[in-house]
């Protein structure tokens, strides 16, 4: 029979094809309610928690805790690499080159944000930031402090030569505070490592690190009594610049205050780069040559080191003027702090233990 709209079916086909329907729509149930069961059944994604260290190396294992990021990861050293292929380091032209490097860290950020939707909330936090910098300069970092290391090699190797000349410097050469005169061996091989730092960021952090070195050494020695101010706080940055003797001082200098891509001018980390750059400034400074203590310069070689004969000679110098420290049980029989006056000025025993040149972090 027909129903008005077209001629009946045979009655094979017709139950073939009732069949053939039911099933179908049976199959696509079942489907579709898996597919929902499984969906409502798979757990949110969760929140990654961002790691304390900025390296390479650490950025790079957060950001491969989702697999589709390492196409964006892959994406992102082919620009790189293509960046230092293309363009050449020209010194006074830093700037140039930082816009370059920030574009290229802002867009690897929106990638990953884009992939990874648990980053998407933190895409504009300092934290992220910091971590996308920490890829992106760590893969261009060894030919791109490598150009700047080669531009301002006359500067590093002066700096380098200062330094070596304050190996008798003492603190209160410094005018530092005698209450806040204290070893400061661990905030100088803090900062001695400064070259192992490959990101700005991660550069930054060192810095910070010296600088929290720095205060607990003050408050350990005052008894949490002593209160460092900003005046106070750069002449403790000079002395534990100068017994570090970073060997690439300047060169991170300009590594870092043009190639930071995290704002950091209102923050503790901008305070703190002010506080090493002008350490790093003083050194190069016509005042530092006035600072007493000093090596002369004929003492020290080209390539900042000094021969252990001059030494040598040096340290036989300053002990026939006076400066002869005296012996730890003479100062336990005589109850006190004693002092020399060979030389015409009181010595005590803070100012012969930094007058060793292996006691790097010793009092002043």
């Amino acid at each position: 029979m027909s129903d008005g709209i077209g001629p009946a079916l045979p009655p094979h086909l017709a139950a073939r094809t009732a069949a053939s329907s039911s099933s179908s729509s049976s199959s696509s149930f079942s489907s579709s309610s898996s597919s929902s069961s499984s969906s409502s059944s798979s757990p949110p994604e969760e929140d990654i928690p961002f790691p304390e260290e900025r390296s390479l190396a650490a950025a790079r294992d957060f950001f491969l805790s989702n697999t589709i990021n390492r196409i964006v990861l892959r994406k992102v050293d082919q620009q790189a690499y293509m960046l230092l292929e293309r363009y050449l380091l020209v010194r006074g032209y830093e700037s140039d080159a930082a816009k370059r490097v920030r574009l290229l860290v802002d867009k690897a950020a929106d990638n990953l944000a884009c992939a990874t939707p648990s980053f998407r909330k933190d895409a504009l936090s300092l934290p992220f930031r910091e971590l996308v910098e920490c890829y992106v300069l760590g893969v261009m970092y060894p030919k791109m402090f490598s150009s700047i290391r080669s531009l301002y090699a006359p500067e590093d190797k002066e700096v380098l030569r200062r330094c070596r000349r304050a190996i008798y410097i003492s603190q209160s050469n410094l005018d530092i505070p005698k209450e806040l005169q204290c070893d400061q061996h661990e905030a100088i091989a803090e900062l001695s490592r400064l070259d192992e730092y490959k990101s700005p960021c991660a550069k930054m952090h060192c810095i910070k690190r010296v600088n929290d070195l720095i205060t607990r050494a003050v408050a350990t020695a005052t008894n949490n009594t002593g209160v460092i101010t900003s005046d106070e706080q750069i002449p403790l940055w000079i002395f534990v610049v100068l017994k570090a003797a970073p060997p690439h001082l300047h060169s991170n200098s300009v590594y870092i205050s043009h190639f930071s891509c995290s704002d950091v001018a209102t923050t503790e980390l901008g305070f703190l780069l002010v506080c090493f750059q002008a350490a790093s400034s003083y050194i190069l400074s016509e005042q530092f040559s006035s600072l007493p203590g000093l090596l002369a310069p004929s003492l020290v070689s080209s390539d900042g080191s000094v021969p252990r004969a001059e030494r040598r000679a040096e340290k036989e110098r300053r002990v026939f003027e006076g400066h002869r420290p005296q012996s730890a049980a003479s100062v336990a029989r005589s109850g006190a702090n004693p002092t020399l006056s060979r030389s015409g000025r009181s010595f005590t025993m803070a100012n012969m233990r930094s007058l060793d040149p292996q006691r790097v972090g010793g009092l002043a």
